[in-house]
């Protein structure tokens, strides 16, 4: 439960509570232990098991432990956990990081296919139940009949997936210092992003679960594999203080990246020549993350600065910030269409989406914000596994950063302050005869010396 504002609401969370036990799992005796606890559970609560009229619905296993410990509790859990009487269905759910490359992703994922089939297995990516990520496919598909001729090479320029934070790593140095920001947050949640937006619309109108699938992994396989110098990496200039503070044992430091940005292009008819412009960092000026269509400019004038042409054609899924989370579309677009649980407002406390006045933009709001492991759990209990991570998307997702993986752990990254201290550091630009990314502020070459 998100939030309880009313007596209702403080019971059925006092009553959920009361009904959560703990138990240590170290060993094979804990888990027969536990297998022994459940089976009185069930036994006194229900006083049926064993009547074929009454039965376990089934068995949730969230894994939230070290990747390295999925297989020999999947092992332990096959063993001793299985509903007894067989005809309760058993979930077995685990987060990112899912490997750091693809042979160990292969790896990990043998080890919970030795006893669990794929169907039974929900990798999670928390970023599919965000309330506005949940949305991009769904308003791509209402909206197909006006917006399908729209959405391709023809009329859009670039595609900008954002996620920015203020925080650092203080405190998971040792975590972030095996992952860097590419392998944290790019291969996966900005990658489910890409997908969502880029990925052809399903014929079956996104209900279809293996279609969609089947979608995003063609999707995947046909983005054109980045050049190895196509990559922009950073650190905050206390990255390594920190890192060093705790973790005693060592007295080197790392160029582990906290800031990247990439482009993607697709090799389609459908995206030829589209940059999709992926960025990620810590201790950056604010918290935001999004995805920003900027729709081509086709307008001639002869006084640049005249009103009508302005840059001012965009769609913006705003996933979240400090204005909460939004969808937002210029008012030169068609009107979109939404499902129950969208509303429209025309008044906000925010007087502009990235430059363009909010007079000038139709903004929609989720009537109801949700937590979004409060939407997975959800989605895990009833089997919609559209929201989950397939075997077959996670090792393509894999392949296609495995080259940028390559130079973010080889590459010295470039330093920065951080915050609002020195944000002209990062500035980069789109260099159009390489198709990559350049920062505008260059770095003096080794050679070249102040004079006083």
């Amino acid at each position: 439960m998100d939030k309880c504002e009313d007596v209702a609401c403080h019971k059925a969370k006092k009553g959920f509570s009361e009904t959560v036990q703990y138990v240590q799992l170290k060993s094979s005796k804990h888990f027969k232990e536990l297998a022994m606890k459940i089976n009185e559970n069930t036994q006194s609560l229900y006083g049926l098991v064993g009547s074929p009229n009454t039965y376990e619905v089934g068995r949730l296993f969230y894994l939230a432990i070290p990747p390295s410990a999925y297989a020999e509790t999947a092992e332990r859990i096959h063993k001793y956990l299985l509903p007894e009487h067989g005809r309760g269905w058993v979930k077995i759910v685990v987060e990112k990081p899912f490997g750091r490359d693809l042979n160990s992703a292969k790896l990990l994922n043998s080890g919970l296919l030795k006893r669990f089939d794929e169907s039974q297995i929900y990798r999670v990516d928390h970023y599919l139940g965000k309330t506005v990520v949940k949305m991009i496919l769904p308003f791509r598909v209402i909206n197909s009949n006006s917006y399908s001729q729209l959405w391709n090479a023809d009329y859009i320029d670039r595609v900008e997936i954002v996620m920015k934070e203020e925080l650092d790593v203080v405190g998971r140095t040792q975590f972030y210092n095996e992952n860097g920001v590419v392998r944290d947050v790019m291969q996966n949640h900005l990658t489910e992003l890409f997908m969502l937006t880029a990925m052809q619309l399903p014929s079956s109108g996104g209900v279809n679960i293996s279609e969609i699938h089947e979608l995003k992994y063609d999707l995947l396989k046909k983005v054109k594999l980045p050049k190895m110098d196509k990559i922009l990496l950073g650190q905050y200039s206390t990255y390594n203080v920190e890192w060093l503070a705790e973790n005693k044992e060592t007295n080197k430091i790392t160029d582990t990246p906290t800031f990247a940005a990439t482009t993607f292009y697709v090799d389609s008819e459908m995206w030829r020549g589209v940059p999709f412009l992926f960025m990620s960092g810590k201790k950056l000026n604010e918290k935001t993350s999004y995805v920003r269509i900027v729709l081509k400019n086709r307008k001639f004038c002869l006084n640049h600065n005249a009103e009508f042409c302005k840059d001012d054609k965009q769609i913006v899924f705003y996933i979240g910030g400090k204005f909460g989370e939004f969808i937002a579309v210029s008012k030169d677009l068609p009107l979109p269409s939404f499902r129950s649980g969208w509303k429209k407002k025309t008044s906000t406390a925010f007087k502009d989406v990235f430059g363009q006045s909010t007079d000038e933009m139709h903004l929609f709001f989720p009537v109801e914000e949700v937590e979004s492991y409060t939407e997975l759990i959800k989605s895990i209990i009833k089997g919609a596994r559209h929201m989950f991570v397939p075997s077959s998307i996670l090792y393509q997702s894999w392949q296609v950063w495995s080259s940028l993986l390559e130079v973010s752990d080889s590459t010295r990254p470039r330093i920065y302050i951080g915050k609002d201290k020195d944000p002209e550091r990062l500035d980069f630009y789109f260099d159009t005869l390489t198709d990559g990314l350049k920062f505008v502020i260059k770095e003096p070459s080794p050679n070249q010396t102040t004079s006083t």
